[in-house]
Parts: C-alpha cells; structure tokens; sequence
C-alpha cells in the first residue's frame, strides 16, 4: 500500500514538474559552442588548436587520494 501511494506521488510530482521548453529550430550558435566544450577534452596539444567556449568555462575538480 505504502509503495504504490508513492508511485502515485511521484507520477503527479513528475508530471507537474516541467523543464525548460525546446525551441524547434537547429541553434547553430549553441550547436558550435557545444563543439567548442567537446573539443576541451582531450590532449592540450589538440585543445591549444581550438577556441575557448564563450558561454561556458571548464571546473576542474580535483580529488585528493
């Protein structure tokens, strides 16, 4: 009984909860700044040859061991 009351809950908290709405055109300028953010993962010699993203900057996360 406890578990299908919280399915429910969640089936109405999911589906009242919306996110962000998708616009139906192709955003070139998002699409080459996510090539940008992509090209940052890799060799510094390859990631020296490509622009910096614009819109976005890189968190680096270091872990201690």
């Amino acid at each position: 009984m406890r578990f299908c009351a919280v399915l429910i809950l969640m089936g109405t908290v999911l589906s009242t909860s919306h996110a962000q709405n998708l616009k139906p055109e192709f955003g070139k300028a998002e699409y080459i700044e996510l090539l940008k953010i992509a090209a940052q993962f890799g060799d510094s010699a390859f990631v020296s040859t490509f622009p910096a993203p614009q819109e976005f900057k890189l968190v680096v996360v270091e872990l201690n061991s």
